[in-house]
């Protein structure tokens, strides 16, 4: 039970502190992007609000920020060729 504990201990790889300042400084400027991309869309929805829909646009509004959430994809094995019996352990 013990060595099994120190197998999977030594296989966990903390990151470092540079890597951990560069992911601090990854995080501020997405939150950034976030709050402005937030302040757009309020905006937005106030020009909205206030005018008609029907109406005319006169002045196109653009959206100039790109978002920063990603859609994250994962690869599942398939469970029905890599299991052939589960027996709840």
């Amino acid at each position: 039970m013990d060595g099994e504990k120190s197998d999977e201990a030594a296989f966990i790889k903390a990151p470092t502190y540079v890597e951990l300042v560069k992911l601090v400084d990854l995080l501020r400027e997405q939150s950034a992007q976030s709050s402005t991309l937030q302040a757009e869309v309020a905006s937005l929805r106030q020009v909205i609000a206030a005018r008609n829909v029907s109406e005319l646009v006169e002045t196109p509004v653009t959206v100039t920020a790109t978002p920063t959430m990603r859609p994250e994809y994962r690869v599942v094995p398939d469970l029905s060729r890599a299991m052939t019996l589960f027996s709840g352990e």
